[in-house]
């Protein structure tokens, strides 16, 4: 059992585990661990493990664990856990608060978030915001994003899920950090400089059509420019991600 340096794991040095990386239900102190369902039916009949072969285990507890390969099934995989290593959360947390876009371009962004080393995904509805969810359809929507966060974390190979909250109103309570707005402001690495040192920075990113001055002006956030050129709304989150990750050292 060892504790690792923070950074691994969100963009840091990967993880020491080897082998296919596998979310799975808390692990705890148990000494093996069935896989079953999707990821047990993936480890088996896609990834095609065998007996003896290694599997590299988290539980989004900050722990993940080194397993063998004991015994294959149609549709499950019984791993003895063999190491286990506790990864320190990252501070401070990068949450980046999107408005929702057309078609399925949240999925893009969770997808593409997951893989840079983002904490949180807050998921808002703005003055511009075509897509709406409620009721029914937000739930399914929410647990199709949950799926593309696990698998782009298992692909990725995070210790700890990306958050996604449940979609709320613009703005957001409580959030220190920037806003990306066309109409201008300081470039975004200066903006973030003065909260480097906060639990959370922030990173507020429109719909298709923009936010608005108004909303602007409302949320409290710095306004910030990422440059020259207006990136799609799926894309300026993941830049301006990257852009705060850099400058923390969990990414390039």
């Amino acid at each position: 059992m060892r504790t690792l340096p923070g950074g691994i794991g969100s963009g840091g040095p990967g993880l020491p585990t080897t082998g296919p990386h596998v979310f799975v239900a808390p692990v705890g102190a148990a000494s093996s661990v069935d896989v079953t369902g999707g990821e047990g039916h993936h480890l088996a009949a896609v990834l095609r493990i065998r007996e003896g072969e290694p599997v590299s285990l988290a539980d989004d507890t900050g722990w993940v664990y080194q397993a063998v390969a004991r015994g294959v099934g149609r549709d499950v995989v019984a791993l003895e856990v063999t190491d286990r290593f506790e990864v320190p959360a990252d501070e401070p947390r990068v949450c980046v608060v999107q408005a929702l876009g057309k078609g399925r371009k949240v999925e893009e962004v969770v997808q593409r978030l997951t893989e840079v080393g983002v904490d949180r995904l807050r998921p808002v509805v703005t003055a511009r915001t075509v897509k709406q969810v409620e009721g029914a359809k937000a739930d399914r929507v929410a647990e199709r994003w949950r799926a593309v966060a696990l698998a782009a974390a298992q692909q990725s190979r995070r210790a700890r899920l990306l958050q996604i909250d449940p979609v709320a109103a613009w703005p957001v309570a409580g959030a220190v950090g920037a806003v990306l707005y066309e109409g201008g402001g300081v470039p975004l690495s200066e903006a973030v400089e003065e909260v480097l040192d906060e639990a959370e920075i922030t990173l507020a990113i429109g719909p298709e059509g923009g936010f608005e001055l108004r909303e602007v002006e409302a949320s409290g956030l710095t306004p910030a420019t990422l440059g020259q050129t207006i990136l799609r709304t799926e894309t300026a989150g993941v830049v301006a991600a990257s852009v705060v990750l850099h400058r923390l050292g969990r990414l390039g």
